[in-house]
């Protein structure tokens, strides 16, 4: 993976909510869990991960942290991604890794056991790309499998939930996510 395709922006996390655990835990072209541990963590999937690492973060976990803190019942926050390559613009993926997803699948699935996660926030946008899309099925697969409930702050015209950068929570309102649906009829 060559670097160009992250941001050159830096970010600091709000005080006291650094990443406590991150999988895998030193840099790597790939992030599949970056967290600040709590009882109860608000926990977001989203499209891919960019950026945010040990000692910098990003504008979407910065969004994340910002609305776990707003939100009484959360001390704590944890992102994982449909797809776990490292790019600020998703059109700037490597071709296809089916072990890229399936590192993704086994490290959130130990994270949803481990932490006993039930619901998560989904905020992945609009997948267009064959690796997100791919990616997108077998996260929620291993969601239905688990028994986790997915929920959305505003639907997008494709069913899909919104993204937090591109989201007013002043007028969002909180959506049952439907894993009911075959994987390959949804909104492609």
């Amino acid at each position: 993976m060559i670097m160009t395709k992250i941001t050159k922006q830096n970010h600091k996390y709000p005080l006291g909510q650094e990443p406590n655990f991150i999988v895998p835990k030193t840099y790597q072209p790939y992030r599949y869990v970056l967290g600040h541990y709590g009882e109860k963590m608000l926990v977001v999937l989203g499209m891919n991960p960019s950026k945010a690492q040990a000692g910098v973060s990003d504008a979407t976990v910065n969004t994340i942290i910002r609305r776990s803190m707003m939100l009484d019942d959360y001390d704590g926050w944890a992102t994982i991604s449909i797809y776990p390559e490292r790019a600020t613009n998703a059109s700037d993926l490597d071709p296809l890794n089916e072990r890229l997803i399936e590192g993704n699948i086994k490290a959130i699935r130990t994270f949803v056991r481990e932490y006993h996660v039930t619901e998560v926030w989904g905020a992945w946008g609009v997948p267009k790309q064959q690796q997100l899309l791919r990616g997108r099925d077998a996260v929620l697969d291993l969601f239905r499998e688990e028994h986790v409930s997915v929920y959305g702050y505003a639907k997008l015209k494709s069913g899909n939930p919104h993204h937090p950068l591109y989201l007013s929570f002043k007028d969002a309102q909180r959506f049952e996510y439907d894993l009911s649906y075959s994987n390959a009829e949804l909104f492609e």
